[in-house]
C-alpha cells in the first residue's frame, strides 16, 4: 500500500551550505593539484588528505542532509541518516504539538535531551510530539506539524478498532 503523507525535510541551507561548501573546496584542491602534478599553498596538505576530506565532507551531506517522514497504515515512519524508527500506532499513546528549540535539544540531528525526549529535526520551531508506551517521547519537524498531528490522531483511532 502506498503511504498517506510523505515529506523529505532538508536541513538549513547554512548547513547544507557549509558541507557542500567544504566538499568543493577539498575536491577542488585535490583535482588542481593531481592535474598540475604541483602542492598549492605554502603547506599543502597531501592528495590522500584532501581525498578523505572530500568523501568524509561528500559522505556526511548525502547520509544527513534530510529528514523522511512517512505516515502509512501501520505507523509513522522517521528515517534519518542512516537511523530509520518506526512507531506502530497502537504504540502512539497520544501526539501533541511542541516546539523543538536549539538550546534544549543542541542543534540539527538526531537528539536525545536530558529528560530522555529523541528528537529528528532538521530545523528548529514546531514539531509533533509522540508519546509512545514502550520508548518514551519522539519529537520530529515536519513542515506541516498541525497537519500531521490530525492525520495520526485519524489513523490512531482506525488502528484501535
Amino acid at each position: 500500500m502506498t503511504g498517506l503523507y510523505r515529506e523529505q525535510v532538508y536541513a538549513p541551507l547554512w548547513a547544507r551550505g557549509t558541507l557542500l561548501a567544504a566538499f568543493t573546496m577539498t575536491t577542488g584542491l585535490y583535482i588542481a593539484q593531481t592535474l598540475t602534478g604541483t602542492m598549492i599553498g605554502e603547506n599543502p596538505a597531501p592528495n590522500t588528505v584532501l581525498l578523505t576530506l572530500s568523501a568524509l565532507f561528500g559522505g556526511i551531506y548525502l547520509i544527513f542532509h534530510r529528514l523522511r517522514i512517512e505516515l502509512d497504515y501501520r505507523g509513522v515512519k522517521l528515517s534519518y541518516g542512516l537511523m530509520t524508527r518506526t512507531i506502530p500506532y497502537l504504540d502512539i499513546e497520544r501526539v501533541e504539538l511542541s516546539n523543538i528549540g536549539i538550546m534544549e535539544y543542541g542543534g540539527l540531528g538526531y537528539k536525545q535531551n536530558h529528560r530522555g525526549d529523541v528528537a529528528y529535526s532538521v530545523r528548529k520551531g514546531e514539531a509533533v510530539k509522540l508519546v509512545t508506551r514502550s520508548k518514551g517521547p519522539v519529537l520530529f519537524t515536519p513542515q506541516e506539524p498541525r497537519r500531521v498531528v490530525s492525520l495520526i490522531n485519524e489513523m490512531g483511532s482506525f488502528s484501535t478498532l
